[in-house]
């Protein structure tokens, strides 16, 4: 007998992108998943296996305990997440991921955790367009909500320059976050692009226009500008920031990333790679130049902002990517984003656990 299926799901208004219909597909195919019984969201969809669910029974996500364990010394997980505990915390409010795809990685899990705990019929409305996407679980007034920026900082587009990366500008869609009660913050992944990749012609700060600067400190600039504009915008009485930490990838030295986060060939780096790294966990941190900006940017900031550390639980998950199984909307092999339900689901307990 097939399972009974109760879930109510509708959008308030067209999706008119390709990203917010795949958005959008993706969502309710998982929701549909979740609530049918067919996908525990302790499961990882195996990412060799095109579009195959495997039951919790089966397939475990791999390294998930030990990578969790080290994590849980450092923010005391103690409880186990629970969907129905979050929203009832966050009742009336909005909790919003305002970044680039990591952030959608992070947001796509946390509102299928949400979805997965809710006794049927599930009550939730999509809200899909650019740059801003949500998910309302309606009999608690929680809207989790995607804010698409790669920057933080504005780009724009001047008639004589083309798109400009301007460092020292944030105003384009900021206003739209004050709204927010908790806000999880992330940027770096599109900083590295270069060449045919990258999404501007030209950087700017004050009245110096750049061809290109060291990415490493254009990225600190940037974030600077981020900090300042919390720093004099965000009441902490009513709203908690979180900084999201690098998501690294898993791209070999020979492959070349491209636009959409993927890499061509079908060999190395996570491609047919069914284990974490394994490697030993109590030893000193490895530690990225670009952890150092962040971990420096955030220390000098009046406002309290707590940083997710996800990169060391991360960089051992060399098995969690997509890898040549994304779909049919991204060709190639793709190291940058992550399984859903997979590492990101991590990512989401922890986040509970600093909320709690």
């Amino acid at each position: 007998m097939e399972p009974e299926i109760s879930l109510v799901v509708w959008t308030t208004e067209p999706v008119p992108s390709r990203r917010g219909q795949t958005i959008f597909s993706t969502l309710v195919r998982l929701f549909i998943l979740l609530h049918s019984g067919l996908l525990d969201h302790q499961t990882q969809l195996a990412p060799q296996l095109p579009a195959s669910v495997v039951r919790v029974d089966q397939l475990r996500t791999p390294g998930a305990p030990f990578a969790l364990k080290k994590k849980e010394q450092k923010y005391s997980v103690q409880k186990r997440f629970d969907g129905l505990d979050f929203l009832r915390r966050w009742r009336g409010k909005t909790v919003m991921f305002v970044g680039d795809s990591l952030s959608m990685n992070q947001w796509v899990s946390l509102a299928c955790m949400l979805h997965a705990a809710l006794p049927a019929p599930a009550r939730v409305s999509f809200a899909t367009g650019e740059p801003v996407s949500s998910v309302r679980f309606e009999d608690y007034d929680v809207s989790v909500v995607l804010y698409f920026s790669r920057f933080l900082v504005d780009v724009v587009v001047q008639e004589d320059m083309g798109r400009v990366l301007k460092l020292d500008s944030l105003q384009d869609g900021a206003s739209s976050w004050l709204g927010a009660h908790l806000l999880v913050f992330n940027t770096w992944h599109w900083w590295t692009y270069k060449g045919t990749s990258q999404v501007w012609d030209y950087m700017q700060e004050g009245n110096r226009t750049y061809r290109d600067m060291d990415r490493l400190t254009a990225f600190s600039k940037g974030l600077s500008t981020w900090a300042s504009w919390v720093d004099a915008n965000i009441d902490t009485s009513r709203t908690r920031v979180i900084f999201q930490g690098v998501s690294p990838s898993h791209y070999t030295s020979k492959q070349q990333e491209k636009k959409d986060g993927t890499a061509s060939g079908s060999s190395g780096g996570c491609y047919q790679q069914t284990r974490p790294l394994q490697v030993a966990t109590d030893g000193d941190e490895i530690v990225f130049p670009q952890q150092v900006v962040v971990r420096g940017v955030i220390s000098s900031m009046a406002t309290p902002v707590s940083l997710l550390d996800i990169t060391s639980l991360s960089q051992l998950r060399i098995d969690a990517h997509p890898s040549v199984y994304g779909g049919p909307a991204r060709e190639g092999m793709d190291c940058t984003h992550w399984c859903i339900a997979g590492l990101p689901d991590a990512w989401n307990h922890i986040l509970y656990a600093m909320l709690l």
